[in-house]
């Protein structure tokens, strides 16, 4: 891992021909600066031996970590379809870009994705704002595109090639204030970043509890970076809140949860995302009565998951890497692919257009986060989700613990 760092920081482009085998950014991008890179682009038809995936993802900084296991999958995968005979007899090219979470550098990334690697197909990256900026010059270009980003907004922009296979926040958000009524909770706090898709999310959140009678008390932001969150934590111990949302990404969720304990908060900690391993590692205890919604967890071993296929999924990881995803990008970056084969073989051609016809009549596909679903239009795949609360160092089903004595006993208190 330590040398994928290296990697990934000195050098901007990974280009690789396999063979066997998260959002910090600044808010302010719009799809306008994915219409100027996209100018002169010469789209073409895919066809000939090859089929080049592309991808750019934040691979250095603080959140390098969801970059590194996204290309994780990525190589995962693609060495299934080239060990199996390729993507309808085509092998399978990779060309990987650090976007650094930025639009800017997620414009010039898909800029040459496009006119220099001449990609058939792309994993956009996990920051909402870079897919945003970024994503309307592929689709202008008519390539098949995966966002693994959480947030709404590029989603709601009319790109026909645009498609997820993981988590719409909108779509969680709702059913994180539902959790919280189950929880008896009625002062909520926000504590948010101020990329793209933490201040969408947090909106949709408000809005939600203001529509289900929960008030929010305070709001509070940090920039990208901070490590220190004394100030937002005092007014939100002084706001008379007895639970927190959370929304934002990657390094933040493990410090703040641990300094808001600290700071001697007691309540409901709620997550607009299944909270990474990583984060558990930094929180430790602290991490307990974290509640979130969403399709699928991760773990810190193997042996932890009770889940069959990402059970099958995280053993073949390892046995690759040699390790386990500590956050989910993994995943996304996986669900989006096996969406990807599944529209090739329906199509029976790597014909740009045909593929991406053939998602969107993709149904009862099973992918890591549940069955996937296309064929309302959307470009969502997802739109099932479980409710989890951590309990004693362990995720569990909310409506499991709510059934127990240890639900008993913790209203006690």
């Amino acid at each position: 891992m330590k040398k994928m760092r290296k990697f990934a920081a000195l050098v901007l482009t990974v280009c690789m021909t396999v063979g066997l085998a998260a959002c910090g950014a600044k808010s302010e991008e719009t799809p306008a600066a994915a219409k100027e890179a996209s100018a002169d682009i010469q789209t073409e038809s895919a066809g000939g031996d090859t089929y080049k995936i592309g991808m750019y993802q934040v691979m250095s900084g603080a959140n390098a970590i969801y970059g590194e296991e996204a290309l994780n999958a990525l190589n995962m995968v693609v060495d299934e379809i080239n060990s199996g005979g390729g993507l309808n007899g085509a092998k399978v090219e990779v060309v990987v870009y650090d976007d650094q979470g930025s639009p800017e550098e997620a414009v010039k990334a898909v800029t040459k994705l496009i006119n220099v690697d001449k990609i058939d197909a792309c994993i956009s990256s996990c920051v909402s704002s870079c897919i945003l900026a970024s994503a309307g010059a592929l689709n202008d270009a008519k390539i098949i595109t995966f966002g693994t980003g959480l947030s709404p907004t590029y989603m709601n922009q009319g790109w026909d090639y645009v498609f997820r296979a993981c988590v719409n926040s909108d779509f969680v958000a709702p059913l994180t204030v539902d959790l919280a009524k189950d929880l008896n909770v009625t002062n909520v706090a926000i504590f948010r970043g101020q990329d793209e898709s933490a201040i969408a999310t947090a909106k949709t959140f408000a809005s939600t509890c203001e529509a289900n009678g929960l008030s929010v008390v305070t709001e509070e932001a940090y920039n990208e970076g901070d490590s220190d969150f004394s100030g937002q934590i005092t007014k939100i111990m002084n706001s008379g809140a007895d639970a927190v949302f959370m929304s934002t990404v990657g390094a933040t969720y493990g410090v703040f949860i641990k300094q808001l304990r600290q700071y001697g908060f007691e309540g409901i900690i709620l997550n607009k995302e299944a909270l990474p391993s990583d984060a558990v590692q930094v929180a430790g205890e602290a991490a307990d009565y974290v509640a979130f919604s969403a399709p699928y967890l991760t773990y810190a071993s193997v042996e932890e998951c009770d889940d069959p296929n990402i059970k099958e999924f995280l053993t073949k990881y390892q046995e690759k890497f040699g390790t386990i995803p500590a956050t989910d990008c993994a995943y996304r970056v996986y669900d989006s692919l096996i969406v990807l084969r599944e529209a090739a073989e329906k199509a029976g051609t790597n014909e740009h257009e045909a593929v991406k016809n053939a998602v969107n009549h993709i149904s009862g596909l099973q992918g890591l986060g549940g069955v996937l679903d296309y064929t309302d239009g959307s470009g969502e795949g997802l739109h099932n989700f479980k409710e989890f609360i951590r309990v004693d160092g362990k995720n569990v089903l909310l409506k499991e613990w709510m059934e127990s004595d240890a639900y008993a006993a913790w209203q006690a208190k």
